[in-house]
C-alpha cells in the first residue's frame, strides 16, 4: 500500500470503512491487523 493511501486510511474509522464497502455491496468484509494510529 502506497503511503498516499495509508494516510487516507488514518484518517477514518473503521466503522466508517466498513459502511462504505456495505455500500458497494461488500457484505462480508473483515478489517484484520489493525491497531491505533496515535498513542494516547
Amino acid at each position: 500500500m502506497d503511503s498516499t493511501t495509508r494516510e487516507i486510511f488514518t484518517s477514518v474509522g473503521t466503522a466508517t470503512l466498513s459502511t462504505l464497502l456495505f455500500k458497494r455491496s461488500l457484505r462480508n468484509t473483515f478489517i484484520q491487523g489493525i491497531g491505533a494510529a496515535t498513542c494516547n
